[in-house]
């Protein structure tokens, strides 16, 4: 059985020549191995970065309305952007769960209302019936434009397509900052072993996809780092913890209590815009984008909140994701599965490709048992065995980038 693990996901193909008898057979570890995890089959050079192991929707355009996993809105923008490669789709969503105004990194694509835009790869939303509104005209990427509103709007938000146990890497990326480098120690906190594992829980089992896309494919030792680095702050109802265009300073997730969240417009003065609840994090956007706070947030009891500070989330959350990345891709190349694959192809399946640490002789997968998940070996070996007559007999070994469960 598979150790208790972040959730696992990726895309898969069935090798030619697999043995007979693998449907039924049972991993195991042989060496402390390490291996990449994958969920249902998926065909080289299909869009990994959509929703994995989902059935792809057609192609929509400018103009259509679309839902997109419990949200509706409006498709305002399709094509290429600076941000990341590929194309993409830019959704006006009828409710402000967004994560932006149509603009990310200082590039505008379409115009909609902060918090309403999100941009997320073709194959995600699906059309559905609804009255066709005007189109808002999209303006090119590089335009200029006046628009500074949408500041803490500009991350990339690859809509939560988020199942327990299917999880999307989110893009991110932010200057290195004034005083990192290799002399940089993280800071440590010490914490009750039950506070901890509440912490570690939150981060794991939120419904805030924000902490899966930023905490989903660390590995364990920058995981517990992370971990080590936050600390826990009382905050008292009406007390702001965060204040619209101040330098952001900390990144938060809710142990307890309520958060109201504000927006300053032009026309409606303060509006709130989001409510945040335990298990939901703010803060992040600032931090990832040298960006002033674009958003109040005011505590509407006494609440308590974990912190982590600008410093060690950039260097612990941002540049590690960022190595991780490329890590993963680096790996992918030399896996002889994914040869045919181009770089844009490797790089939204290493978006997806998630972690698991299994110890000498523990069963990966059981015989007989059912599993979502492809395995790649990234390290050690592992062997299949089959049980029989003559009880459990070992059939294939597996070294780093051999790969098994896709049948």
């Amino acid at each position: 059985s598979r150790p208790s693990s972040r959730p696992s996901s990726a895309s898969s193909q069935q090798k030619p020549g697999s043995p007979a008898g693998r449907p039924s057979s049972a991993a195991r570890n042989r060496s402390g191995s390490r291996a990449s995890t994958a969920s249902s089959p998926q065909k080289p050079g299909s869009p990994a970065g959509s929703a994995a192991g989902a059935a792809e929707n057609p192609p929509v355009s400018v103009g259509q309305y679309v839902s997109v996993v419990t949200y509706e809105g409006f498709v305002r923008f399709v094509g290429k952007t600076s941000f990341a490669p590929g194309n993409w789709v830019g959704v006006e969503l009828s409710e402000p769960v967004g994560k932006n105004d149509g603009s990310v990194q200082g590039v505008k694509y379409f115009e909609c209302p902060p918090c309403h835009g999100i941009f997320i790869r073709q194959g995600v939303p699906k059309s559905i019936e609804k009255p066709a509104a005007p189109v808002a005209p999209a303006k090119a990427a590089g335009a200029d434009t006046d628009d500074d509103s949408g500041s803490e709007g500009d991350e990339v938000q690859e809509i939560d397509v988020v199942r327990k146990s299917t999880v999307r890497r989110g893009g991110v990326s932010a200057e290195t900052g004034e005083g990192g480098g290799a002399s940089w120690t993280p800071p440590v906190y010490e914490k009750p072993a039950g506070e901890r594992q509440q912490l570690c829980d939150i981060v794991r089992t939120s419904q805030d996809s924000k902490l899966q896309m930023m905490f989903g494919n660390m590995t364990a030792e920058t995981f517990e780092k992370i971990i080590d680095a936050m600390f826990l702050k009382t905050v008292s109802g009406g007390e702001d913890v965060i204040t619209e265009g101040d330098v952001g300073d900390y990144f938060y997730i809710v142990k307890s209590g309520h958060f109201d969240i504000f927006q300053k417009r032009a026309s409606q003065g303060r509006v709130k815009v989001f409510e945040a609840s335990a298990g939901f994090a703010f803060g992040e956007l600032a931090l990832l984008y040298n960006a002033p706070r674009a958003a109040t947030v005011t505590a509407t009891t006494q609440s308590e909140v974990w912190c982590l500070e600008r410093m060690a989330f950039r260097m612990l959350v941002v540049k590690a994701s960022e190595e991780r990345f490329r890590e993963n891709v680096a790996f992918l190349k030399r896996c002889d599965i994914f040869a045919e694959l181009n770089t844009e192809e490797l790089a939204a399946l290493a978006e997806v490709l998630l972690e698991e640490d299994f110890q000498e002789d523990e069963a990966i997968l059981e015989q007989g048992d059912k599993d979502n998940n492809m395995f790649i070996v990234r390290k050690g070996e592992a062997v299949a065995c089959i049980k029989g007559d003559q009880g459990e007999v070992e059939v294939k070994k597996y070294n780093q980038g051999d790969y098994f469960g896709e049948i």
